[in-house]
């Protein structure tokens, strides 16, 4: 009787594999879009004060500079690797 159920549970084990792979998919992406651990989306401009406005601006006026001195100090290495 033993060695029936094992046969049987045997046959079983394949099909187990094959149906736990879509049902462990669906626990996943249930997680996924439950909105655990997001992260806060930015206010969208239209609902900014002026002061937040103004201070995005200069942030961004600051990275701005920045980038544009690495520009500047790239090519001026550049330059003098030609010549």
């Amino acid at each position: 009787m033993l060695l029936a159920t094992t046969s049987g549970l045997a046959a079983f084990l394949p099909l187990l594999f094959i149906l736990i792979c879509p049902v462990a998919m669906v626990f996943m992406m249930k997680g996924m879009h439950s909105g655990h651990g997001q992260a806060e989306q930015p206010k969208p401009r239209a609902q900014m004060s002026m002061d937040e406005l103004k201070h995005e601006r200069d942030v961004l006026n600051e990275e701005i500079g920045q980038r544009a001195e690495q520009i500047v100090y790239s090519g001026d290495k550049r330059r003098g690797a030609l010549r």
